[in-house]
């Protein structure tokens, strides 16, 4: 499958060069010594993440070396020769195994994603420790992901290009960083959905979730406007400039004031136990505290929401899509 990537003709000789030696059974190919070295690296990363069955191949660990007009960059496997066809044949297995569960015939192509990232939602574990054949390095691939059920971002982002791959979708990985305290890489994919580019976290829609039913599809479909704390090169990636599959936007939760928010609640609020609402017009808030108070005010001063508050709710509130989910 094509990549998706926007890249320029010597990116391109790059990346070509990455799937001609990993398909090969490889451990080093050469490029030009006038390349971008940490642009290299990134797109060996990218590569692997795309090309996920070959995941026994180390995304961690790349070297260089050569003098001229040519450098080698020197790739490692994370497994033995003698490993690799045992634990190819886990990760096939397994990979089928999912998608004969969550997918059906008759699915649309975004049922098809959501079943794929509800799937990892609900059975991945973020973790990063370094037990198991490969240590660190095993967490950060798809096997991680779709074999143990645990991996951080890395390896989240890859199971789900992977698996999106097997049912004919295409998407790559963005390694970005994105600003809490500080910024810190990360890593989310890019999907394209009849021609258009949508964002997609699921490692935070995992780690947003909580023990109840209600779903978490706060990073799901979302325009790169959504993305106001995050850093990529967009110069690498297609422009995500629609929200029309959006979780919020299809199911009408956007609320842009009181009487909106108001309207939305009562709406959810006959057909389920809680509340999940997109809120942008509240982005002035600061703190998790500060929602729950106002969304508390509001429930409180109309009649019509007030047995959502008996017997105790528990809130989740995302500040940065400002997103509040009022669980009963």
């Amino acid at each position: 499958m094509e990549s998706i990537l926007c890249l320029t003709e010597v990116e391109k000789d790059i990346y070509d060069s990455i799937l001609f030696a990993i398909k090969h059974g490889k451990t080093e190919f050469s490029v030009s010594s006038k390349a971008d070295m940490k642009q290299v690296s990134n797109l060996v990363k990218i590569a692997l993440a795309e090309n996920s069955e070959y995941f026994y191949y180390d995304n961690c660990k790349i070297n260089y070396s050569g003098f001229g007009p040519k450098r080698i960059v020197k790739i490692t496997k994370w497994l033995s020769s003698l490993s690799v066809r045992l634990y190819v044949d886990k990760f096939n297995t397994e990979s089928k195994r999912i998608i004969d569960k969550v997918i059906k015939n008759d699915m649309s192509k975004m049922q098809k994603i959501l079943a794929i990232h509800n799937y990892l939602v609900e059975n991945v574990t973020y973790f990063g420790g370094i037990t198991g054949v490969g240590g660190y390095q095993h967490y950060h691939t798809a096997y991680g992901a779709i074999v143990d059920k645990c991996a951080v971002c890395e390896g989240i982002a890859a199971a789900f290009c992977y698996l999106l791959s097997l049912v004919g979708i295409e998407s790559t990985v963005v390694n970005g960083t994105t600003q809490k305290a500080r910024d810190y890489g990360h890593t989310w994919n890019i999907v394209k959905v009849d021609g258009k580019c949508y964002h997609f976290d699921v490692t935070w829609n995992l780690k947003n979730k909580d023990d109840s039913n209600f779903p978490c599809l706060d990073y799901f479909a979302l325009k790169d406007s959504d993305l106001t704390k995050r850093n990529w090169n967009r110069n690498l990636y297609p422009l995500c400039n629609y929200d029309d599959l959006n979780f919020f936007q299809v199911t009408r939760s956007i609320a842009n004031s009181d009487n909106e928010l108001i309207s939305i609640a009562k709406r959810q609020a006959k057909k389920s136990n809680g509340l999940y609402i997109k809120c942008p017009y509240l982005n002035y808030l600061k703190s998790d505290e500060q929602y729950c108070d106002y969304i508390s005010n509001i429930i409180n001063a109309n009649f019509d929401l007030l047995s959502l508050m008996q017997g105790g709710v528990t809130f989740r509130i995302n500040e940065e899509q400002s997103i509040i989910c009022v669980i009963k």
